[in-house]
C-alpha cells in the first residue's frame, strides 16, 4: 500500500492532486512532521507545538520555553513523541494529547553533546553522540543497549548531524554538508547515500522524498537508486513536504497547505 501511494504520488501526481489545497493553514512554522494516522505536529515560535488530524483541525498544543528552541520531533509512534532540544541536551517525550510523559537530561548519562536522536522500532532511543564518535541505541533509563564502533575514521571526522530516524530495519543519520549515513538496527555502518544540502527528509518505504536547496521536490529510491524530480504546480516555493494517509501537506512561508489524493492509501 504504501509503495503503491508513493507510486502514484510520483507518476501520476498531476491525475491524484489538485492545484488548490483542500485546507490551508496561516502559521509561522519552522518545520513539521506527520504520524502514520495523518495526524500534523507543527513547530511553532521554535518552542510550541500544535497538533492537527489529517484535515486540519486543531486538536492539541504545548509550549515550553526553558530548554531552547526544538530541533527535532519524531512521531513515528503517535503514543510516544520524541522531542529533541539541542541546546540543552534534553530529550522530552509527549503522548497523543501532547502531555508531557518523560524527560530526559542527556548529561547525567555522561552523553555530553548530541548530534541527533531518534524513535527506534521497538520504542527506544538513537542518539547521535558527537563527541565519542558513536551512534547509541539507548532504553528509557538512558542506560546504553548498543553501541556503533568509533565512526569518525569510517565516516568523516567532521559529521555534523543534523537528525536521524530509522525506518524499515534502517537508520538513517543526516549530515547536510556530508549526505546521509544509513546503519543496520544493530548500529553498523552500511553506506552513504550522497545527498546534500538537506534539512529535513521523509523516507517512505523504498522512497527517500526532500525538497532541495533550490525549493525542487525529488524522490530518490533506495534500492533502485533512481532519482526523480517531482513537477508540482505551486504558487508558493515549498519549503517541506510530507505524504502521509492519502494526504499530501507542503510547508511553504506562513503556510500549511493540505491536498488531498485520490485514493486514501497507507503512506507506511
Amino acid at each position: 500500500m504504501h509503495s503503491f501511494l508513493i507510486t502514484c504520488f510520483i507518476i501520476y501526481v498531476s491525475a491524484v492532486f489538485s492545484t488548490e489545497p483542500l485546507k490551508s493553514i496561516p502559521l509561522d512554522c519552522s518545520f513539521f512532521t506527520t504520524d502514520k494516522l495523518g495526524n500534523i505536529y507543527t513547530v511553532i515560535r521554535k518552542n510550541a507545538i500544535n497538533k492537527y488530524d489529517k484535515n486540519g483541525t486543531l486538536l492539541y498544543q504545548f509550549s515550553i520555553k526553558k530548554y531552547g528552541n526544538i530541533d527535532y520531533i519524531d512521531a513515528n509512534n503517535p503514543l510516544k513523541l520524541l522531542i529533541f532540544f539541542k541546546e540543552f541536551n534534553t530529550v522530552i517525550t509527549l503522548d497523543n494529547t501532547l502531555s508531557e510523559t518523560g524527560l530526559y537530561f542527556l548529561p547525567e548519562k555522561d552523553i555530553i553533546r548530541t548530534g541527533a536522536i531518534g524513535l527506534s522500532f521497538d520504542n527506544n532511543i538513537w542518539l547521535y553522540d558527537e563527541l565519542a564518535f558513536k551512534i547509541i541505541k539507548v532504553d528509557d533509563q538512558l542506560e546504553t543497549l548498543l553501541t556503533s564502533n568509533n565512526l569518525s575514521a569510517v565516516i568523516n571526522p567532521d559529521l555534523q548531524a543534523t537528525f536521524m530516524l530509522e525506518r524499515n530495519k534502517w537508520v538513517y543519520l543526516n549530515d547536510p554538508n556530508l549526505g546521509i549515513f544509513v546503519f543496520d538496527v544493530f548500529g553498523s555502518y552500511k553506506k552513504k547515500i550522497p545527498i546534500s544540502g538537506l534539512k529535513n527528509f521523509q523516507v517512505a518505504n523504498d522512497q527517500l522524498i526532500y525538497i532541495d536547496s533550490s525549493g525542487s521536490i525529488f524522490s530518490h529510491h533506495l534500492k533502485t537508486f533512481d532519482k526523480k524530480r517531482i513537477d508540482i504546480p505551486l504558487t508558493h516555493k515549498p519549503i517541506q513536504v510530507r505524504v502521509e494517509k492519502g494526504m499530501l501537506y507542503i510547508l511553504r512561508e506562513k503556510g500549511l497547505d493540505l491536498y488531498p489524493l485520490k485514493d486514501d492509501y497507507s503512506a507506511r
